[in-house]
């Protein structure tokens, strides 16, 4: 249980909800709009980004500031990977990279800003307390992740099953994250976009393409948008996964393993994927990576036998082989897991 005193006892974690907490007094009070903005904006942010911030706005009628947002803010990274050590530098990646998302989307969406519906106190309690659920959650996986996962392979007599714990307990670790993101979104008022992680569809996936879409679904959604998007429609379909892996390796630090790992789950994604729609469109049948619309023109439903049994054979498939994902990381838990 001491990993987990030492997480709760961690500043990040006070400050965290310290900061959502006062952003969701801000957002009940109803402050006029450029007002609230700017104060979320002071108690979050300081100075991060000031480059960035200051290009965007200089560019901002610019057919390309998206463009060159991106360059800098990838340089910018790579910069501070190259001042800072490798243990220093992970301690901050991932505020790094969330941070890097929000000056892209950003730069991207100068002129599609819309003002944000806000919620009454009644509703604002409501919420708040709904909310309580994801906390609940994010202790189990962290529980599980820090003290049930090593013991499972003694407790049930099977010692073989180490290799997938320890890959378990590396994702279970990433739920808590996700969870713990979810409850601080909950309570700070945008519960609406809160939804981090579906650990069902990652434990049990239908397809690799259900892994990539659902272990970080903003992340997901960022790159989908401003990278695959925008490249697919100049370079194809290939060429935009690949570059939308690699824009995800860039955005998490140049690390090796971590930039192999991701290009892996891409060329395996692409490979599953043109194999699948292959076998969907020669058998006419509902067997691509992804489940096909209630009124698809396939002759064969996913409720004939044979389709489902096939089907079924690529989740165990998918769950074996995706059931390793986390096994090649550090099994240190205590830097592993950066709050």
């Amino acid at each position: 249980m001491k990993p987990i005193v030492l997480a709760i006892k961690r500043p990040f974690l006070l400050k965290s909800l310290v900061f959502s907490i006062l952003q969701r007094l801000v957002l009940v009070i109803g402050l006029p709009n450029n007002f609230s903005n700017s104060l979320i904006g002071l108690l979050g942010s300081k100075h991060l980004f000031l480059v960035t911030t200051s290009l965007i706005f200089l560019l901002k009628k610019q057919q390309y500031t998206g463009h060159w947002c991106l360059t800098a803010t990838l340089l910018f990274t790579a910069l501070c990977q190259l001042y800072f050590d490798a243990t220093e530098f992970t301690s901050f990646r991932g505020s790094l990279m969330i941070a890097s998302m929000k000056q892209i989307s950003f730069a991207y969406d100068t002129q599609k800003m819309t003002s944000a519906n806000h919620q009454s106190l009644k509703e604002s309690l409501c919420s708040m307390i709904s909310s309580l659920k994801y906390l609940a959650i994010a202790i189990f996986f962290v529980t599980y992740s820090s003290c049930l996962a090593e013991e499972m392979p003694h407790l049930l007599g099977f010692p073989m099953l180490h290799k997938y714990t320890t890959a378990q307990s590396y994702r279970t670790s990433h739920y808590f994250v996700s969870y713990f993101a979810m409850f601080t979104a909950y309570i700070s008022g945008f519960g609406d976009a809160a939804e981090t992680t579906k650990w069902s569809k990652v434990e049990w996936p239908s397809s690799m393409s259900d892994v990539v879409v659902y272990w970080n679904m903003p992340m997901h959604r960022f790159l989908h948008k401003y990278i695959f998007q925008k490249t697919r429609f100049n370079f194809g379909y290939a060429t935009a996964m690949f570059s939308t892996f690699l824009a995800s390796s860039l955005l998490h630090g140049f690390n090796f393993l971590l930039t192999a790992v991701l290009l892996s789950l891409g060329f395996y994604a692409y490979a599953e994927s043109a194999f699948r729609n292959g076998l969907s469109n020669k058998l006419n049948a509902c067997l691509k990576s992804r489940k096909c619309v209630p009124d698809c023109q396939h002759r064969f439903k996913k409720n004939e036998f044979w389709v489902a049994a096939l089907n079924l054979a690529f989740v165990f498939l998918k769950h074996f082989s995706s059931g390793l994902f986390g096994s090649s990381f550090p099994t240190n838990r205590c830097p592993r897991i950066r709050l």
